[in-house]
Formats: structure tokens, sequence, C-alpha cells
């Protein structure tokens, strides 16, 4: 691992030297405190400065250590997973060693607890000696660099051989927090100053090591935090930091780390000598430029031409900035389909790229509902933040509505909360264990009937905006994934957790779930796994699997079946007709409910129960526990359906209908002549599902001949 330059040097020597003049009381103070004045040195995975005794005479070292490191990335408001960006891997173990002058060590090498000695190289004309491996798994980090007893070996030109030993144990690798407001974080004003935010740190005291740091797309930092000991450095009780207007450039990208160290032990026989644990949490940021760009519309729900939409959906449209809240939206919509327009309430989301559109008495049932955004004289526009306005009449659509209404239902259906063991299984042999998760879902009764979640977490406290919403916005789908259950449990005590559903129509609504008892199934195992991988999918099939061990009445089995959009097949959730309980060990897959010629990813959970009741939300079914999730792939066999078009004509009027694999886009092109083709739409097929297939329509107008032809999106 490369290191950078010593930033510390100058003020460390400087700080040292002034206590010197002091006298002698200052040279005992600093002696008496010396685990205590600490500096942070550069290390990319280890930001590591400990400040040195001052020798009389000069040694041929001054710092060195070893430490093992979980690097982890957040790439969201709520996602937090091992590092895994290119060429980077998520857990690394360092060993380095600085010399005193230039070329006074002439080696280094790290003794390990497996007795082979790894060199460490030098670089910088000999001022430091250093070693790094990454690894992907902590298993693969622990098998090569087991905890146990150390030792760095020096040569010295003065020294001559030095041998210093290290106490490497107890895993004691501190949790990663979560950096707050990462939506904000991708529009940083650079005029102004920045705070940047975080929870609290499990465990982290005033000894903790903590130190945040800035990079630019080159690496270089531009804005870090004090060295520990120093005044204004960062320590484990420490949950913020401000960066000065300036700092950051207009318009570009960075890299903000937080790194947290605990060390295990420190040896001072021979120059000053660390080991430790650390975390680093990573998260790209981004600086606003000139907004000199309209915004535009990204999605809007329903979905163009959507059909079967219910009395309780909320209308949402997502922009691709943050818009101008000032703007009266009802004056910048123009709505037909509905009675009293008058009646919707307006709602934009913290982020100000999202407005939810509440038609208070509810969707009209059957009824042809269309929507322009700043239609030609409308007395508002909906803009960005920075004044530019969203194109006239570029922005339109339309869907229609259910025959039957759904206003006596609450905004949710459902609400799970879970810690969860993953797996995979690959062959018939047992599912080899994965990562640990903590899942939140909610099923929605309308499409953004609840416009977001808080969780209160035990212990930690209140995190806002919990949930994100499934791609078509009736689900709420949260997932988290640790890399062991320690880190899991750091992140998500045991206790009670209140879950807070901010529904349109229900108003605020707060629930206790439990997650205490840690009684974890055993993974589920998939029987036959080689006929799973060959899937006569026009044939009824029955999956069979390994018993949950100890499972009762009372615990549930789930099986999903998904593509890239659409789950082609699921078990009813417990409680419902034909969910299958703790004692289930097979199901039969319909014919035709899973598509030709594709890989679709399977998950077969087996769930314990700890909370299941409806009382607390009636009519909502609220449910907590444990599962273990196995992982699988099903192959089926044959070619992938190809998607059939149907046209009829009247006179200038042509309706199309598509029909193809449910939850797919498919383009659809119209020509003249057959030699020049031209865009039409994008059909998302939701609609009229029959088995894998679902089916869409769109009317055209405007030619009395016209060739057409459908084939899957392009995503242009």
């Amino acid at each position: 691992m490369r290191r950078l330059p010593d930033r510390a040097a100058p003020a460390r020597a400087a700080a040292v030297s002034g206590n010197l003049r002091n006298g002698q009381a200052e040279l005992g103070l600093l002696e008496g405190d010396m685990k205590k004045l600490v500096a942070l040195s550069p290390l990319p995975f280890l930001p590591i400065f400990l400040l040195p005794m001052m020798e009389i005479s000069a040694q041929d070292a001054e710092f060195m250590g070893v430490v093992k490191t979980k690097v982890y990335r957040q790439s969201g408001p709520e996602a937090i997973g091992p590092e895994d960006m290119p060429g980077e891997k998520p857990f690394v173990l360092d060993a380095f060693a600085d010399a005193s002058e230039p070329n006074s060590l002439t080696s280094a090498t790290l003794d390990r607890p497996s007795g082979a000695d790894v060199p460490l190289f030098a670089e910088d004309g000999g001022e430091e000696f250093f070693f790094d491996q990454k690894f992907n798994t902590l298993a693969e980090l622990d098998a090569s660099f087991a905890n146990g007893s150390y030792a760095l070996k020096l040569v010295g030109l003065s020294d001559g051989a030095r041998t210093v030993p290290l106490s490497l144990t107890g895993d004691t690798y501190p949790d990663p927090p979560k950096f707050a407001d990462y939506n904000a974080a991708q529009q940083i004003d650079h005029s102004t100053a920045t705070t940047f935010t975080w929870s609290s740190i499990a465990g982290g005291t005033t000894d903790t090591w903590v130190f945040f740091e800035i990079e630019d797309q080159d690496g270089d930092a531009v804005f870090e935090t004090p060295f520990p000991g120093e005044d204004g450095a960062l320590d484990g009780t420490s949950t913020s930091v401000e960066v000065p207007a300036g700092t950051l450039s207009e318009g570009s990208s960075y890299a903000v780390r937080l790194d947290i160290v605990e060390l295990v032990d420190e040896n001072e026989t021979y120059a000053t000598a660390i080991a430790g644990y650390q975390a680093v949490l990573k998260m790209g940021i981004q600086t606003l430029g000139p907004d000199e760009e309209a915004p535009t519309l990204q999605d809007s729900f329903p979905f163009y031409g959507e059909e079967e939409i219910v009395a309780k959906s909320v209308v949402t449209f997502v922009f691709s900035e943050t818009m101008d809240q000032t703007v009266a939206p009802g004056e910048a919509i123009s709505w037909t389909g509905i009675p009293e327009p008058g009646s919707f309430s307006y709602q934009w989301s913290p982020d100000g790229q999202t407005l939810f559109c509440h038609y208070t008495p509810g969707l009209p049932t059957s009824a042809t509902i269309q929507w322009v955004l700043n239609p030609d004289g409308s007395a508002a526009k909906l803009r960005d933040s920075a004044g530019n306005n969203l194109p006239d009449n570029n922005h339109q659509g339309d869907f229609f509505t259910s025959s039957v209404s759904n206003l006596e239902a609450p905004d949710a259906s459902l609400l799970e909360l879970f810690k969860v063991r993953g797996f995979s299984q690959t062959s018939d042999a047992s599912p080899a264990p994965g990562d640990h998760f903590f899942g939140l879902f909610s099923s929605l009764s309308g499409i953004s009937s609840v416009s977001s979640i808080d969780l209160d977490i035990p212990v930690l406290g209140l995190t806002p905006d919990f949930g994100e919403f499934e791609f078509d916005h009736r689900a709420f789908d949260t997932e988290n994934s640790f890399a062991s259950k320690g880190e899991l449990d750091a992140a998500y005590p045991k206790g009670t957790y209140a879950v807070t559903l901010h529904a349109f129509n229900d108003g605020k609504k707060t629930v206790n779930l439990n997650l205490s008892t840690d009684t974890y199934p055993n993974a589920p195992k998939v029987q036959e796994f080689a006929a799973v991988q060959n899937w006569d999918s026009t044939k009824a099939i029955t999956l069979r699997w390994d018993a949950m061990q100890g499972g009762t009445a009372s615990d549930s089995i789930c099986l999903f079946i998904e593509g890239d959009n659409e789950v082609f097949f699921e078990t009813p959730c417990f409680g419902e007709a034909g969910a299958l309980d703790g004692t289930a060990t097979e199901i039969t897959i319909p014919a035709n409910s899973l598509p030709p010629g594709r890989t679709l990813i399977a998950e077969l959970a087996f769930v314990s129960f700890e909370s299941n009741d409806f009382s607390q939300y009636p009519d909502v079914r609220l449910v907590s526990g444990f599962g273990s999730i196995t992982e699988f792939e099903v192959q089926t066999a044959g070619n992938p359906f190809q998607p059939i078009l149907e046209v009829s004509h009247d006179g200038d009027r042509a309706s199309i209908k598509v029909t193809g694999e449910r939850g797919l886009l498919y383009d659809l092109r119209s020509s003249p002549d057959l030699q020049e083709w031209s865009y039409a739409t994008t059909l998302w097929l939701g609609n009229d599902p029959q088995g894998f297939m679902a089916s869409s329509s769109f009317d055209s107008t405007g030619s009395a001949k016209r060739f057409y032809r459908v084939e899957p999106s392009s995503g242009e």
C-alpha cells in the first residue's frame, strides 16, 4: 500500500521541541501521556500517526505498526456494504515502518503468527517501508494473517537488527456508522460551508482514533481533520465535521472517508509500534456546477398507459434535480378525468426531487386520467432550484383506474422487519454461508400511498426516511448487508424497534416490532439441484427441500422466483391462503409461470417470527423475526419468448396491443414503408398478467397506413 507524505512531521517536531524548551516537567508530562498524544499517519487504509517519544540520540526507526482493516462504502441513504469499487477489496492487512532519516533503515519484514516473514517495500528514498494485501473476505484475510503474535524485524545503519513484538488479537473492529444526508451530499453548494454528519460510533470513546478526509479524483487530500492529540481532533464521540466554504471546487466529484481505529497493543521498547483494528467508511460526493440546464422528468407513477390503478394511489413525479418548491404545483399541472382538480394536495420529498399528488377523495373509479406538466398558458411553471423551467408540453401521460374502489383499506397492507442470514447454493452440496442482512419491507395499498418510513433503532436512535421505494412505488424494500453477525448486531441491536409510516390517508402511524431472540433457522437446502438448472417451465414442476429443523405451523417458509423487474412466482405470505408453514418440504410451480430461456434468481426462506399481529395498525399485518435465506439460480429451458404484436385499424386510428414477458419494457416503432423506422413509445408490460406474460396497449392517430414492430427496449 502506498503511503502519502508525512504531513504531520513539521508540526510534530515543533510541538516536541517546544515541550523540551519548557523544561523537565513538560517532558515528564509528555512521557506520562504517551498513549494520548497521537497524530494521524496518512496510510490509505490506516491514516494513523502516533506522536513518538523524543529520543536524545537518533534511532534508525521512529514509527511502525500492523493493522487489520474492514472497508465499507455507502452508496445510498441506507445502503452500506463492503467496498466494491473496481480494483478494491473490503479487507486489508497493512504493515509499515518509518525511518527516522532517509536510508537509516536498510530492510524491514513482518513476522506473522504462521512464522512466515513478509518483506516490507521501501519507498520515498528509503524513508518508509510498507506492505499491504487486500482480500475479498474476512476468512481469506485471517487465513493469511491470523490473529496472534506478530513482530516487525528491522535492520538499521546505526542500530543494527531490531525485533519489535506486537500482539494483534481480539477482532475489535469498529462498527461503521452511517453518513446522514446522503442525497444532499450529491449536490453540495461549494460556496457555503458544508457539515458532514454521521451516526454515533458504537462503543466509541475519547480514546478511539477518528479521522475525516476528503480526496479529489487524483487521490489528493483537499480537507482533513487535525491529528489526534491536536486541537480540534475527532474521537469516538464525534458525529460531525464542518468543511469551510470554498474548500471544494464547483462541479466536481470527491470521495470522503471516515477512519476509525481501535488500538490493541503498543510497544515503545524501540521507537513506537502499534497494532490495531480499523474500519473505513467511504462515500462519493458531488458539488453543484453552474446550472443552466432544464430539469427532466425521470419517472412518473402510475406508468404511462398503466391500467387497474386503485383509488388510494398517489400520482408521483420524480425529477432529475432539486425543484423550486415555491412554485404551486396546482397551477403548473393540468388534469383531465379528475372531477375536482382543486382537491389535489401536493407534497415534496425532503430532497425536493419527488412530487406526490394526493387526490383527497381518492382517484375516481373506471376513469381515464391524463396529466400535463407546464401546459401552455399555465399560471406557474415547474422549475429547478436554479430557475430553469421544465420544458412546456413535453411531459404528459395517462393511466386508467380500476372499477373497484379500495378506499376502505389502510394505506399499507404489510410491514416486515427481519434479521437474516444469507446462503448460496450452486450444487447438491450444503449452501455456503454469506452475508448477514437487516431488512425492512412494506407492501402498500396504492402507488405511493405512504411517502416515507422512519425507524427508531434501539440504543442508536431515530433514522428518518429509512425505507426506499421499490421501482413501481407499490412497496418499500430496504436491505443492508454486513459481513458478520457482529457487525449486523452493532448496527441493529437487539430490542424493540419503533417504525413510523407517513401515510397520506391514514396519517402518521407508529408501531413497535421486536427483534430480541436471535433464533435463526437452519440454512434451506434445495434437493435435486441439477433439475433446477434445466427447468421445463411449460410443465408444472415440484421443488423440494430439506426440512426446516424444528419447524412448526407457527413458522413460515417462502419461495420467490424473479427476473430483473418482476417476481414471476411467490408463495403467499404467512396467514394467507396457500401459505407454507414451517413443516412444508415442497411446492409445485404451475406450468407457464416462468418465462422460457431465462436465468432467474430464486430465494428459499425459513422464517421464525417474534412479532406477528394486526392490533397496532388495524388490518395491517406487522411481523418481525429471524430468517435464513438460500439464493440459487433457476435456468429455464427453451428460447426466450418473442413478443406478440396485434394491430387493429379504425380510419386513421390504430390500436396496438403488445404481449410479452411481464415486467419488461418494449419499444414500439413505426414505419410508412418498412424502410425507415421511427420510435413511437415504450411500453411496460404489467397489465392482464397470464403466467409469465402480460400485455399493454397503445393508440396511434394521424396516419391511414403505417407498419409497426416491437422489440425489447434499448433503454434509450
